[in-house]
């Protein structure tokens, strides 16, 4: 690696080219006495049976996936054990009868996921929804009596009608299909209450932010629960864990009660300690006052206090049509920060009250003789995008993610191979001053990051539960800090400012390099901010943008300018300056003379930077063919 040096300045590169001065009926005949004369006499006989069967009505399993990778949310008491559901770890089985027809059923999916409707063959397809709130609705139809089916429909905004986009779905799910999903028929674990700090330790389902910013309020909402987030507020984020979803919510405005969260019954916890059991069904909203404090309270259903039995309703919560306001202390709940499922089987714990000290389930140890098979699990691996495209670049000089590093590189991104190889090897990045960094996981959910380090760079890593469980995590650390603090876990997209979701992922290959003359490059439109012209400037350095370079220290004698396929620096006259590269190994074409670390070095410090052991009047650093051919 080496790095260019101004003064304090240090720009580090991997591998570059560097530039100075660039029933069919049965009839019997009667039998008569064969010695007597008879009159003949015929006898007709006709039976007519009629049979009827009673067909049993229709009835279907549908299958709702619960678990996190794929959670489907909805607040229908069909999909709870009260309404005939069967709850298993990750999934509901809901009974869809006849007498349901025509009724439809609402479910969600979050924000930017799509739905998969499978049939019972668990042949599938994935589906964009056009609804604003991510919603789509099921729905029994039938042709004729025994003759139905579910189908889901969905309405974009403004439609007056709905439009059906699957017939005879027999599962679904939200962004994963069930075909992407063992179902775990175990029972679901006995709920229980587990302190903020306990989640935080545990490792959450697809991406999270550690911590986010501005956190005035924290909800868990437990997987059993029949509860639907329909609302997408910019001031709420959440993370997913194994058997909880923790909601965050930041402050909102003056005065405003947003909804968030609409649940079926459950045990309801306040920060206080205390427990309610409600009925129901009622919303969570946001609520933050006039003077901006803040607390989630409950509206409508029916809430009890298992303390001292006070009520919250619904009809205590109006006066004739009107809502009382949300100030009103004694009509709405407040101070939630939990709900849990109330299991009726169960009778130990009135509404289950969860555990806040310690969050525990009883195992039985039997012991028996088995027959080991092992084996052999192939090595985790994982793509990880990293985008160069200029309204969203992400500096690095890492050898990982360049072209000898095993990175595919493609117009406007890189793409990694993460391995579990790497694991807990941090791997540095950075974006521009005062730029934030937006990470994305799998599916696209995305969280923005205000770095905290002096030079806003951040690390990653390949951290592993255990051999072929692994993730990418993302680290910050604060100026003066021992350790750094992870901030984002289960990443696949990282950029600069903009998200992955804001920026179309160019898959051609790169433009042939060349080197544009600066006249040119400042004549072409640029990427974002650029002083055309900053004052005192004595020497500039382009350098293009598939080049991995990292301009991690930033300086006040030193401006840029992005362009489409280069940035070019600016630095400021503060003496006599010059650029001049320090480490790597760095060789003239003509004449052979070779810049080395060892050279520079005289034991362990460097030579005066005056010495011509550096090589210094350098004004472009570009990659592939060395020299470059100049850009027509």
């Amino acid at each position: 690696m080496s790095r260019l040096i101004l003064s304090c300045l240090l720009l580090a590169l991997v591998d570059a080219c560097a530039r100075t001065a660039h029933p069919s009926n049965d009839v019997t005949k009667p039998v008569g006495d064969p010695t007597k004369t008879t009159t003949p006499e015929t006898c007709t006989s006709t039976t007519t049976t009629t049979t009827t069967t009673t067909k049993a009505p229709w009835t279907q399993d549908l299958v709702v996936l619960r678990d996190p990778t794929a959670f489907v949310r909805t607040s229908e008491a069909l999909f709870t054990r009260k309404g005939g559901a069967l709850i298993y770890r990750n999934h509901i089985i809901a009974k869809m009868k006849e007498e349901q027809k025509d009724a439809f059923r609402e479910l969600y999916c979050r924000k930017g996921e799509q739905v998969c409707f499978c049939d019972e063959a668990k042949k599938c397809g994935k589906v964009t929804l056009k609804s604003t709130f991510n919603s789509f609705r099921i729905r029994v139809d039938c042709k004729e009596k025994g003759k139905c089916s579910v189908n889901a429909y969905d309405k974009e905004p403004n439609a007056k009608s709905f439009e059906r986009v699957a017939n005879n779905v027999h599962y679904i799910s939200c962004e994963k299909c069930a075909t992407e999903v063992k179902l775990d028929t175990a029972l679901p674990p006995e709920p229980c209450f587990r302190e903020l700090q306990d989640l935080r330790k545990l490792t959450p389902v697809g991406f999270c932010l550690a911590n986010p910013p501005d956190v005035v309020n924290t909800l868990q909402l437990d997987y059993n629960l029949p509860y639907l987030y329909d609302y997408q507020e910019k001031t709420v984020t959440s993370c997913r864990y194994a058997d909880v979803e923790v909601f965050y919510y930041r402050r909102g405005a003056p005065d405003s009660s947003p909804l968030t969260v609409a649940v079926e019954d459950g045990c309801v916890g306040t920060i206080d300690g205390n427990f309610y059991k409600a009925e129901g069904r009622y919303h969570i909203r946001h609520y933050c006052d006039k003077k901006g404090t803040c607390t989630l309270l409950a509206e409508n259903g029916k809430i009890t206090a298992l303390k001292d039995g006070k009520t919250y309703t619904k009809e205590n919560q109006k006066v004739g049509d009107k809502t009382k306001p949300k100030s009103d202390t004694d009509a709405y709940l407040r101070d939630i920060n939990s709900v849990t499922y109330d299991d009726p089987t169960k009778t130990k714990k009135p509404c289950n009250t969860p555990e806040t000290e310690t969050c525990t389930s009883t195992t039985t140890t039997t012991t028996t003789t088995t027959t080991t098979t092992t084996t052999t699990k192939a090595p985790w691996t994982q793509d990880l995008v990293v985008l160069r495209d200029p309204t969203a670049f992400v500096r690095t000089s890492e050898a990982l993610i360049t072209k000898k590093g095993g990175a595919l590189i493609y117009r406007n991104h890189i793409i990694v191979k993460m391995k579990e190889e790497q694991q807990k090897n941090y791997k540095i990045l950075n974006c521009q001053k005062g730029e934030q960094v937006c990470f994305c996981d799998e599916a696209k959910k995305c969280g923005k990051v205000t770095l905290k380090s002096k030079l806003n760079s951040f690390r990653i890593r390949v951290d592993c539960e255990e051999k072929g469980k692994c993730s990418v995590n993302a680290y910050d650390q604060e100026p003066n800090a021992k350790t750094y603090e992870r901030i984002a876990y289960n990443i696949h997209y990282i950029s600069c400012e903009k998200c992955a979701t804001e920026v179309k992922l160019d898959t051609n290959p790169p433009p042939e390099l060349c080197l544009p003359a600066l006249q040119s490059l400042q004549k072409s439109t640029p990427v974002g901010f650029c002083l055309a012209n900053p004052p005192d400037v004595v020497n500039t350095l382009q350098i293009d943008a598939e080049l991995p370079y990292l301009y991690d220290y930033q300086q006040q004698f030193v401006s840029s300018c992005r362009y489409s396929n280069a940035e070019v620096f600016y630095f400021k006259k503060h003496g006599q300056c010059t650029l001049l590269a320090e480490d790597g190994k760095i060789t003239a074409l003509q004449g052979g003379k070779t810049y080395t670390k060892e050279k520079q070095k005289v034991g362990e410090d460097y030579k005066p930077y005056d010495t011509d052991v550096y090589l210094r009047d350098i004004i472009s650093v570009t990659s592939g063919n060395c020299p470059p051919k100049k850009c027509v």
